[in-house]
């Protein structure tokens, strides 16, 4: 606690203009924490879908590009959401999990699909979020 009170003025303030008047400061702030999920949404957009620009040069390609993005941001939220669910966001993000799934692969190996190894870690984390790999 003597720590804490040491370094309290070093923590800073957030303060905030609203025309919320009858709601608390946590409402308030929980409403922009739904803003920043939003910007988060626009980041994957441009950083992890690659989907700042369509490239399209005709009305039906655009619409194409633009529902494949919406599909791909769904399921970037549902990852998000199972990350967030299990209390693993500290040390986990949708890009890491992404990362690992595509390392996942399957074989033909005498005209047979073989799952390949995962290694020990990365099992662990798939069975902890309950994803299943067939």
């Amino acid at each position: 606690m003597s720590s804490y009170e040491t370094n309290l003025l070093r923590f800073g303030t957030m303060s905030m203009i609203t025309n919320m008047k009858d709601a608390k400061a946590e409402d308030i702030y929980l409403q922009y924490k739904h803003r920043m999920e939003i910007e988060t949404l626009f980041d994957s957009y441009k950083n992890l879908l690659d989907a700042d620009s369509s490239y399209m040069h005709s009305d039906c390609g655009f619409e194409a590009w633009a529902f494949i993005n919406h599909l791909a941001a769904m399921l970037y939220y549902k990852i998000f959401t199972r990350i967030k669910d299990k209390q693993k966001l500290n040390n986990l993000s949708p890009k890491d999990l992404l990362l690992k799934l595509s390392r996942v692969s399957k074989v033909k190996i005498n005209n047979q699909w073989l799952l390949s190894e995962i290694n020990s870690k990365s099992s662990k984390l798939f069975s902890s979020l309950d994803i299943h790999i067939t």
